[in-house]
């Protein structure tokens, strides 16, 4: 994924931003404010239950017959009357008091809960195909710009940032691709697709070796060509 700063919460991206809907907030001061997304799959999502006046009456996890397709993304506003809420709750089965919970007990206690709704693209990132749909979208509006070394003897092809801090050594790179700050690209041709790198990793070769040699950490997942 780009190191970039982008607009993110939990396991979301927001790259347009929730500028105007926190601007919403602080002029009209609910004691809550939910964002929420259309979604074709309702039940797979904790959905948001409007009144007519468009403020929050119900919310309601994975329901099975939904009544709404406003789903939450994960994002909240709050005033300090959240702490009562979260004083008045108990854990939920796993142990953890929940955001949900806290909101439904503002609602039921006739506090002002109101939801916006986000209209940008949104993306969940809690799994592999998630976070590369997200890195497609992203990427697909990348423009080239080198702010770290790239030596002479590589090749930059297509839209590829170098983050200042980074080197290219003796490698061709083809874009779309940023490269982040500190990380070293040397003696390479990456030819990998469709996979997710993550920090402090290594990928490399060891010419004297006679197969493959593998070290994966906790709920890895490694695909190989058959």
């Amino acid at each position: 994924m780009p190191s970039r700063s982008l607009p993110a919460t939990g396991d979301n991206i927001l790259p347009n931003g929730i500028g105007a809907i926190a601007g919403t907030f602080r002029a009209e001061r609910p004691v809550a404010q939910l964002v929420t997304y259309k979604v074709a799959g309702p039940r797979e999502f904790g959905v948001v239950e409007l009144h007519p006046d468009g403020s929050v009456a119900r919310l309601v996890e994975k329901p099975r017959e939904p009544r709404s397709n406003l789903a939450l993304i994960g994002v909240y506003f709050f005033t300090c009357g959240i702490h009562a809420a979260v004083d008045a709750i108990a854990p939920s089965a796993r142990g953890e008091l929940e955001i949900t919970d806290a909101v439904q007990w503002l609602v039921a206690s006739g506090a002002e809960v109101r939801a916006s709704e986000y209209s940008g693209y949104c993306q969940d990132t809690g799994s592999v195909e998630g976070v590369l749909e997200c890195n497609r979208r992203l990427l697909g509006d990348l423009t080239g710009d080198v702010a770290g070394t790239v030596e002479e003897e590589s090749v930059l092809v297509g839209p590829v940032v170098v983050e200042a801090g980074a080197r290219v050594v003796r490698s061709r790179v083809e874009g779309p691709v940023i490269i982040g700050a500190g990380s070293v690209v040397e003696d390479c041709r990456i030819r990998l697709h469709s996979s997710l790198i993550g920090r402090c990793a290594v990928v490399g070769g060891k010419p004297e070796t006679s197969g493959h040699r593998l070290v994966i950490g906790d709920d890895a997942r490694v695909e190989v060509a058959a």
